[in-house]
């Protein structure tokens, strides 16, 4: 139930409920992109906003998956260090705290 606080979702900050996949949440309940809910809350747009618990879950689906080849088969589109199109958007307080520490 998305009413009931639990360790194993998130809270949406527009209505108040819990989800596990909040990006989809937004999407379809308010109308905007996981894009601008995360510019909205001022955290990493890069960064997925789901548990813990359900990161672990994507990331075996993703070993196993035919993902892996097909980014494999697109390196030469790859960004490239020092290109002067990479990086054109607002960073959050998350992002550029992230960079500092890499």
């Amino acid at each position: 139930m998305a009413s009931v606080a639990s360790p194993d979702k998130i809270q949406c900050v527009l209505c108040k409920r819990y989800y596990v996949q909040i990006g989809s949440h937004v999407h379809l309940r308010h109308g905007m992109t996981a894009r601008e809910y995360k510019q909205l809350i001022d955290v990493d747009v890069k960064r997925g906003l789901i548990p813990e618990h359900y990161r672990e879950i994507k990331k075996d689906a993703f070993w196993n998956s035919p993902t892996l080849g097909n980014l494999k088969k697109g390196k030469k589109y790859w960004f490239k260090k020092g290109s002067k199109i990479a990086g054109r958007y607002h960073r959050s307080k998350q992002t550029m705290d992230r960079l500092k520490n890499k």
